[in-house]
């Protein structure tokens, strides 16, 4: 603000109406990449400045191409700020070339057509390029994720309401505060008045804004017609073009104001004392609104979830949780990454510890990862009993509910390197693996088979055909694989009558993986090297006699050092398991 409109009240003003915006506090608050997306998109609109002075650098180009980059890793968001900044420029630069007398846009002669279509030209193919092949993955999931939702036709009205302070249509529970309908009918009226000021004085930020506004609503607008999903959040970039508006419209509303009736010595005393107000008005009623829709009285309950296993689960206690894993990672994924640890070290299973975000659950969901990928409610909760609740009924009302089952087992099996070294092992189509015994464990080579399974099998006469096993399976890869890793038992056919009367075997029971992403975060990162996995998971071998092991998972092309598996059987009384 300080440097288009030579004002530092302004540029104070516009970094307070900022810092008081709901929806930029609530992504900076989130540790979202929007609040950064905000911070380099200044940096890209002071770069553009820079480059319509007089004096304009090389270096400002590199700069703003720098800034488009920051924007980009802040956020996928930021490819339609370029797309939607670089058309700005062009259809201005081509109105000043076709209307040379337009006061407002002069600024832009100081910009060479020849520089800036070789700007565009590198810029464009340089993020073609990191969308289309360095980041093509992640960018197709993010994509194939919002194609699934439906189109957002309240986007364009929603700008003019959640970047405003008033209600986040798009995600109305995710605000922790919006201001009263006054105060936005307030914000609404300084924006405009700033706009008409500013227009009245030619100002180049009046034609960049609109010019800018109207791509980005257009993009919108494409989007909702084509039936695809765009969040409002991705527009974000507009915001500081919108305080400075509405901090410009209230300086001068109010020296408008009170040049009827005070002195010209009295008016700025008066005006920074009703802005002061305003503005600590403002910041009182977001902080007071947000502690207060917050419940704060009532605390958090993922903290005191934490707090609670912190004091009273063992070392040797398994916790399952069915909680977000996001935010449930947050708060316990490094309590439940080292507790697995405990448990594969000190080979017993105390406790096990359930989290629930319902109360009313009967059974304990958990990822079926083989042979289909899918939520399963597989194991009752009869056998758990209920410990302790918590519960928060604020504007982001959560709840955790803890169960508790003492079920004191050692392991059925334990797998080091001396055992696994052992048999010989085959993969996909029967075709035999290599292995290489390497330090604390074993690298299998498998022709890059999805699974290894070893020729010899295992009996055990204490498991029963309902009897469920919890697998724990130790491996470290070279790198982050970002793919789904398990160990297996299963009971085979007796004999070759019976594979001839019943359907096919298959080496591999139905597995069920315990908190995937919270004790495989580290393994979602493919630049990661030597990631240190347990995989924890629930299956049924079926029986004790004739047990077929087998390893499943991007681990056989000497990428991964196998440790050791150890498994956990758990006698069940009844056949209620699925």
């Amino acid at each position: 603000s300080k440097k288009t409109l030579a004002s530092d009240s302004v540029a104070i003003i516009a970094v307070v109406c900022l810092a008081i915006s709901p929806i930029f506090v609530h992504y900076s608050h989130e540790l979202r990449g929007y609040s950064s997306l905000v911070f380099f998109a200044i940096c890209s609109y002071y770069c553009l400045f820079r480059l319509l002075q007089p004096d304009g650098k090389t270096i400002h180009w590199l700069l703003f191409f720098l800034s488009f980059v920051g924007c980009y890793l802040a956020s996928f968001s930021a490819l339609i700020f370029f797309g939607a900044l670089l058309g700005t420029i062009w259809i201005l630069r081509i109105l000043i070339k076709l209307y040379p007398n337009l006061e407002s846009l002069h600024p832009l002669k100081n910009i060479s057509l020849i520089a800036f279509f070789i700007y565009s030209l590198i810029t464009t193919l340089f993020f073609v390029w990191v969308v289309f092949v360095v980041d093509s993955t992640v960018f197709n999931q993010s994509r194939d994720f919002y194609a699934n939702l439906d189109a957002n036709f309240i986007a364009i009205p929603d700008m003019f309401s959640t970047f405003f302070g008033y209600k986040y249509l798009d995600d109305p529970s995710s605000l922790l505060y919006r201001y009263p309908l006054f105060i936005w009918l307030c914000g609404l009226f300084y924006f405009s008045y700033g706009i008409y000021t500013l227009l009245k004085k030619k100002s180049f930020l009046v034609p960049l804004f609109l010019v800018l506004c109207g791509l980005t609503i257009s993009v919108y607008a494409v989007s909702a017609v084509s039936g695809r999903f765009i969040p409002v959040r991705s527009a974000i970039y507009l915001l500081p073009f919108i305080v400075i508006f509405q901090a410009y419209g209230l300086k001068e509303s109010i020296l408008k104001f009170s040049m009827r009736w005070f002195s010209q010595d009295s008016q700025t005393r008066l005006m920074y004392v009703l802005v002061s107000s305003y503005l600590i008005g403002c910041f009182f009623l977001l902080t007071v609104g947000k502690y207060t829709n917050l419940h704060a009285d009532s605390g958090n309950p993922y903290e005191l979830a934490r707090s609670y296993l912190k004091n009273n689960a063992g070392p040797n206690d398994l916790i399952i949780s069915s909680l977000y894993d996001t935010v449930g990672g947050f708060y316990l994924g490094d309590m439940i990454r080292e507790k697995n640890f405990n448990i594969f070290k000190n080979e017993r299973i105390e406790n096990i510890y359930y989290l629930a975000p319902k109360a009313d659950k009967s059974k304990i969901e958990l990822e079926m990862v083989y042979p289909v990928n899918k939520k399963v409610k597989f194991l009752p909760l009869d056998k758990f009993k209920p410990v302790v609740s918590f519960e928060n009924k604020g504007v982001r009302p959560s709840e955790i509910h803890i169960f508790k089952s003492k079920i004191g087992i050692h392991p059925l099996v334990n797998l080091e390197k001396k055992n696994l070294s052992l048999p010989e092992y085959f993969g996909n189509h029967e075709k035999v693996c290599k292995i290489q015994i390497d330090g604390q464990g074993i690298k299998i080579i498998c022709d890059k088979s999805p699974f290894a399974c070893a020729k010899q099998v295992l009996n055990f006469h204490s498991v029963t055909k309902n009897d469920i096993q919890f697998v724990l399976f130790h491996h470290t890869n070279d790198q982050g694989a970002r793919r789904v890793s398990y160990a297996s038992m299963r009971s085979m056919p007796p004999s070759a009558k019976a594979i001839k009367e019943k359907q096919p075997f298959k080496p591999i029971p139905n597995i069920y993986l315990i908190n995937n992403l919270v004790n495989n975060i580290y393994d979602t990162d493919l630049y990661r090297k030597s990631v240190d996995l347990i995989d924890v998971s629930l299956q049924k071998m079926g029986g004790g006699k004739n047990i077929l092991f087998c390893m499943g998972g991007r681990l056989f092309e000497g990428n991964s050092l196998i440790r050791g598996v150890k498994v956990f059987n758990w006698q069940q009384e009844s056949p209620e398991v699925n």
